[in-house]
C-alpha cells in the first residue's frame, strides 16, 4: 500500500514540476535557420558608433533590398514569408579570432542570439560579417526586444527601433 502511495505522490509531483515550466521558451538551431554568413555589410554600419546592426525582412521585396545592401543580390534563398521573417544581424570581428552564433534562446518576447569568439590572442582588425537567419513568424511578432550577448557584452535592442 505504501508502494501505491510513493508511486502517486512521484507522478503527481511529476506533473506539478512539468506544467512549471514555460511553454513559450524555445531554442533556435542556428544551423537549421541560418541561410548564409559572410564578410559583407551594408555602407550605412557605422564602425565607430554601433557595434551591431539589425534589420528584419517580412516581405520578398524587403528581403531583396537588404540582400542588396549586403552585397549579397546573388543567389537569395526562396523564402516563404507568409511563415518566416528574415533577420540580418551585421557586426565586426577580429580577423584572426572569428564570431560565430553559438545559440538563438527565445524566452516569451525576448530574443537572446549568445555569440562566440575563438579564444586567445586576437588582432584588432575590424572585419565585416553578418548572419541571415530565418524565424517563425508566430515567435517574431511576439518579439519586444532582441538581446544581443558577446563575451560581457549585452546589447538590447527594442523591436520598434530594428529597421524594417
Amino acid at each position: 500500500m505504501k508502494n501505491i502511495f510513493f508511486f502517486t505522490l512521484i507522478f503527481a509531483l511529476l506533473i506539478f514540476l512539468n506544467a512549471c515550466v514555460k511553454p513559450s521558451d524555445h531554442n533556435i538551431s542556428i544551423k537549421d535557420y541560418l541561410l548564409s554568413s559572410e564578410q559583407s555589410l551594408p555602407e550605412q554600419f557605422n564602425r565607430g558608433e554601433n557595434h551591431f546592426l539589425m534589420q528584419i525582412a517580412s516581405t520578398k521585396n524587403e528581403n531583396k533590398k537588404i540582400w542588396k545592401e549586403y552585397n549579397k543580390d546573388k543567389n537569395i534563398p526562396e523564402i516563404d514569408f507568409e511563415k518566416y521573417d528574415i533577420y540580418f544581424l551585421g557586426l565586426t570581428e577580429s580577423g584572426s579570432c572569428p564570431t560565430n552564433i553559438k545559440e538563438i534562446r527565445i524566452d516569451s518576447s525576448i530574443m537572446n542570439i549568445m555569440l562566440s569568439t575563438k579564444d586567445g590572442e586576437c588582432t584588432a582588425d575590424a572585419k565585416p560579417k553578418n548572419f541571415v537567419f530565418k524565424l517563425d513568424k508566430n515567435i517574431s511578432s511576439k518579439l519586444t526586444n532582441i538581446v544581443i550577448i558577446d563575451g560581457n557584452e549585452k546589447i538590447t535592442l527594442d523591436m520598434k527601433d530594428i529597421k524594417h
